[in-house]
């Protein structure tokens, strides 16, 4: 069975572009467009492994999501990805 890769952003042309790359790779891939349709494939799909966009709107944000995450399936890694985001956003992430 290939790993299975939750794949959370707002932006349907990066899951799109990201979701073919990890596919082409042997990952499967599951999206959700925000964070509360994560933590339903989070539920649903049980994922290997979480792409997680840190800016997303409407809804929560990535952090406000990665702590959700946390909480339900803390054995779930989580990879943080933006475009946008700064030092400080990071450190808060990691904690």
């Amino acid at each position: 069975m290939s790993p299975r890769v939750l794949l959370v952003d707002d932006e349907a042309n990066i899951r799109r572009m990201v979701g073919a790359l990890l596919q082409s790779d042997g990952f499967e891939t599951v999206e959700a467009p925000d964070g509360n349709a994560a933590l339903v494939r989070l539920a649903d799909d049980a994922p290997d492994v979480v792409l997680l966009d840190l800016m997303m709107s409407p809804g929560p944000d990535g952090l406000a999501t990665l702590e959700q995450i946390r909480k339900r399936a803390p054995h779930v890694p989580v990879v943080m990805m933006s475009g946008k985001a700064n030092l400080a956003d990071a450190v808060r992430a990691t904690k």
